[in-house]
């Protein structure tokens, strides 16, 4: 079986040992935040073990930089805090702005409420003259 290899598949460590001696931090204070020792953070940046995905995301709000960047997925250092607040912009930009809206239907609504409870009388009455019955 042949497998793909990629370039920047290991980048991630050489990125989480260049931000942290670029923040001055230690591998015993680096370990000690993830709580961890600091034996098994060496190995998470000698790629002698696999780092969890909880330790990534620690990192990443330590450092203030996306997990994207220490993945290697991209070379923009975004700080956490400018991703987490893109995304709260996006998700308060009003529905009326999109191309498309979506009207939900709740009883609260005057336009739905007469033809919900006619529709439900019917089928009340259709199933008290034939209990053995079910509508479809």
């Amino acid at each position: 079986m042949n497998y793909t290899y990629f370039d920047d598949d290991k980048k991630y460590i050489q990125r989480i040992r260049g931000l942290r001696e670029d923040h001055d931090y230690s591998q015993k204070y680096v370990a000690d935040y993830l709580c961890t020792s600091q034996t098994m953070y060496a190995r998470y940046e000698r790629d002698a073990s696999a780092m969890p995905i909880r330790h990534l995301i620690y990192l990443a709000k330590l450092y203030n930089v996306s997990t994207d960047y220490i993945l290697g997925l991209t070379d923009m250092p975004s700080s956490y805090n400018e991703l987490a607040s893109a995304e709260t912009a996006v998700s308060q930009k009003s529905c009326s702005d999109s191309r498309y809206s979506i009207r939900w239907k709740t009883s609260d609504n005057p336009s739905h409420k007469g033809s919900d409870k006619s529709s439900n009388k019917s089928l009340d009455k259709k199933l008290a003259k034939n209990p053995d019955k079910t509508s479809r």
